[in-house]
């Protein structure tokens, strides 16, 4: 897990950890309230071409309560969010949408066994995209409760 904290930023890193928290943190065995969740799925593109190993984020907005979910893209660039590995899909509600991915500096992925950090990587998505704390997010959903499919084209950094 701190591998891939490593790879976020500070502010996916809270997400990533605080979800990890609230989730864990369970009372001693009791149950509490069982949060609803919507399936939501969809694809990455970066300038036109599947977005591999990159995480996609859902941050609660306007009013959404909840934790907010996350998911990693695979080979042909989709996903599935969910509050955890073992609870797919979201709160329905409005989430700012974030995708992060991070390389070397020659645009290869960083080795196994290393860091973001150890290869001085760099981030692959343009910050418009990657960061929800620069001015207003790009990419803004709302999840109905019978779930939804997003599907973000992100321009490829020149």
């Amino acid at each position: 897990m701190l591998k891939i904290i490593c790879c976020l930023s500070p502010f996916q890193a809270c997400v990533f950890v605080g979800v990890g928290f609230a989730i864990g943190c369970g009372g001693g065995g009791t149950k509490g309230p069982v949060v609803q969740t919507a399936p939501v799925s969809g694809n990455v593109q970066l300038g036109g071409q599947p977005l591999s190993d990159a995480a996609v984020v859902f941050t609660p907005v306007q009013g959404t309560r909840g934790i907010g979910g996350f998911g990693v893209t695979d080979a042909a660039g989709k996903f599935s969010a969910g509050i955890d590995p073992t609870k797919p899909g979201v709160a329905p509600g409005t989430y700012a949408v974030t995708v992060t991915k991070w390389a070397q500096k020659d645009g290869s992925p960083i080795p196994a066994g290393k860091t973001a950090a150890d290869v001085e990587a760099v981030q692959v998505i343009p910050e418009a995209y990657s960061n929800p704390s620069v001015g207003n997010p790009k990419t803004v959903v709302t999840v109905p409760k019978e779930g939804t499919q997003v599907n973000l084209q992100i321009p490829a950094v020149k």
